[in-house]
């Protein structure tokens, strides 16, 4: 690498080695590194994110998604000159099979889909929570919990089954291939983001193309949406996230239309041809102010 004229990082998944490598680049080539979240790891990575935010000292230049992420990189002091945003273009997973969409099976209540890694920060504690009223409320419909957990979730799945509503949870915990997610987000009526706090979500962009409801919480990216895209509740409050749910639970016309226009906005983002010039610009004007 340190031949090359630009070296870009996209993830520094272990903060005291990465500085190692770091520090074995700084001076020999530029360094631009994209943040996807300015607070590394939502906190809940103990040593693997300690000592990130002096890693970023060490780059030329750092790129952004979203006004959030910069923001909350000018407040610890980087100098905005090194902040370039350029928007994320929504994602898509490889196409469930048919042998993925069959061992979904088909919902016959509303079903409500959690997909991605299970962290704190995500707030699926809040979803149960919100589930339990709703359930105990009389309300029917189902939950899945989808992805590899990085925390205990025996005692979210154990209340659930100690207040009677253990047939309507549906848990797929480990990691799980690009198929299999798709195939979960085919068969969802509704896709939930809880999230407590976020920058930007992969998830999200990754889901908008399927043309489902989508909840959220407003933080973090999710803050910004235009309204109508997607159902909001203050992050952090299992009620509030109650009552963003309810009405769609109850009215299969509204999820639809919430649908119909969460695919729109992700038809309408940037491409992925425009993030790429976007960068090229960034990588041309880092190396200008090098020479």
């Amino acid at each position: 690498m340190a031949s090359a004229d630009l070296v870009h990082v996209q993830w520094l998944p272990l903060a005291p080695a990465d500085r190692v490598m770091l520090g074995r680049l700084k001076g020999r080539t530029a360094l631009v590194h994209t943040v996807h979240n300015a607070d590394a790891y939502h906190a809940d990575a103990g040593v693997q994110g300690r000592g990130y935010r002096a890693l970023l000292d060490l780059f030329d230049a750092l790129i952004v998604h979203g006004d959030t992420t910069r923001a909350a990189l000018l407040a610890q002091g980087i100098d905005a000159a090194r902040i370039h945003v350029t928007p994320h273009p929504p994602m898509k997973l490889a196409t469930a099979g048919a042998a993925e969409l069959s061992a979904m099976g088909d919902a016959v209540v509303p079903r409500l889909l959690f997909f991605g890694t299970i962290r704190p920060y995500k707030g699926v504690d809040l979803l149960v929570e919100a589930c339990l009223s709703l359930w105990q409320a009389g309300h029917r419909f189902e939950l899945v919990l989808a992805g590899k957990p990085f925390m205990d979730v025996a005692p979210m799945v154990e209340k659930i089954r100690a207040a009677g509503f253990a047939d309507r949870l549906v848990t797929d915990f480990g990691f799980l291939t690009e198929e299999r997610l798709d195939a979960h987000m085919v068969k969802a009526d509704m896709i939930v983001f809880p999230y407590r706090h976020i920058d930007s979500s992969g998830a999200f962009l990754s889901a908008l193309h399927h043309g489902k409801a989508m909840v959220t919480s407003n933080a973090g990216m999710f803050a910004a949406l235009p309204e109508g895209v997607a159902a909001r509740a203050a992050a952090g409050n299992a009620p509030a996230l109650a009552g963003a749910l309810l009405p769609l639970i109850e009215s299969a016309p509204i999820r639809q239309d919430y649908g119909a226009r969460a695919r729109a906005y992700g038809d309408d983002m940037g491409s992925w041809k425009d993030m790429a010039t976007a960068t090229m610009g960034i990588y041309r004007t880092v190396l200008a102010a090098r020479a």
